[in-house]
């Protein structure tokens, strides 16, 4: 079962704790465990510790996807109220990398010829739909073998799900 909530790392040791939010909670501890085990973890005060008997993974709450950010907070600010040293070098999404602009630049910088599969150049891109609008012979099937592509791709570029950004 794959839960979308609040977790916490806690090294009960040190009393040191990392919450953090997932939309999969089981798949994120499994990324913390394997830096861990290989002693890269990016919070020393947990590769420090890192003995499986003394670390503890624990579920804080599950909620819906939107609230994650705003939970994650929620919880920083209570551990750290009731004594907890707080580990996290972030607060939930105020870091540039999390916050909106920060997944639209990376969004961004990922489109179209700037994405580093791109087979297709941005006049290709006009003359597949060009040729597919005016000319019959130029099916979905033959536009694929022309450029290179599958035909999912070209019909993908045709309807607009891709280079979407090219009108």
């Amino acid at each position: 079962m794959i839960v979308t909530g609040i977790y916490q790392i806690i090294n009960t040791a040190t009393n040191g704790v990392y919450a953090g939010h997932s939309t999969n909670i089981q798949k994120r501890w499994s990324n913390h465990k394997r830096y861990l085990d290989l002693g890269e973890h990016n919070y020393e005060t947990l590769n420090d510790g890192w003995i499986k008997d003394v670390v503890k993974f624990e579920i804080l709450e599950e909620c819906a996807e939107e609230e994650l950010q705003e939970r994650e907070d929620y919880y920083i600010n209570y551990l750290e109220l009731v004594g907890f040293t707080v580990i996290n070098k972030n607060r939930a999404g105020k870091s540039f990398r999390n916050s909106l602009e920060g997944k639209q630049a990376k969004s961004n910088s990922q489109t179209g010829k700037l994405n580093g599969n791109c087979r297709l150049s941005e006049q290709d891109i006009f003359t597949i739909r060009q040729l597919y609008k005016k000319d019959d012979d130029y099916t979905i099937e033959k536009l694929a073998e022309i450029f290179g592509v599958s035909s999912g791709h070209i019909y993908s570029i045709i309807t607009g799900r891709r280079w979407g950004s090219l009108k």
